[in-house]
């Protein structure tokens, strides 16, 4: 695969129907996976940077003058926005909050005192939690907004939206085990 060079050829043989990632500009607010991120779009205090995703749009547009681009989004909530936000991290009805080891798509093991994270690991947040939701509606709206204000965004046709332990937002313990967080229960 050879990233943008191919956007050319699929427009030459027909196909004018991209995905790119938000990734290509960063996550939205953070990457689990820092071997494959560039870096994430949210620079804190509510603010955002785009510009690679922009450059990323750009480049599709210049490869392809009738490209439609779909955009994957994912809104995982950086490990500071966990920290601060303890009640939306997923919990067992034991109270035992879950933490997932970089390179695992479920909870890797639970701890009854969040001094038991270790820095590989990270908090499985709550996806029902207010907080959660209210933080990536703002997320969604700043992206929205910039789309709409560049002319990079004029190629975009729609979005996906994607999070947790695969971008499926499944369930973080296998086997049924529900969520019983402060914010899931509220």
């Amino acid at each position: 695969y050879k990233g943008s060079a191919h956007f050319g050829s699929f427009a030459k043989a027909g196909v004018h129907l991209y995905v790119t990632n938000l990734w290509k500009g960063g996550d939205l607010f953070w990457d689990k996976n820092p071997q494959v991120s560039q870096e994430q779009a949210y620079k804190g205090d509510g603010r955002f940077d785009f510009s690679l995703l922009e450059n990323e749009l750009f480049r599709i547009a210049g490869a392809d003058s009738k490209a439609m681009v779909i955009v994957s989004i994912s809104v995982d909530p950086d490990p500071a926005w966990c920290e601060a936000h303890p009640d939306s991290i997923f919990c067992t009805s034991d109270g035992e909050k879950g933490v997932v080891r970089t390179g695992y798509l479920n909870v890797s093991r639970l701890v009854t005192d969040v001094r038991q994270k270790k820095p590989e690991e990270w908090w499985a947040h709550s996806y029902s939690s207010r907080d959660y939701q209210d933080y990536v509606c703002e997320g969604l709206k700043a992206l929205a907004g910039f789309l709409k204000e560049s002319p990079a965004g004029r190629i975009v046709i729609g979005f996906t939206i994607a999070g947790g332990n695969d971008g499926q937002f499944l369930p973080w313990i296998n086997g049924g085990t529900l969520d019983h967080s402060p914010a899931t229960r509220k």
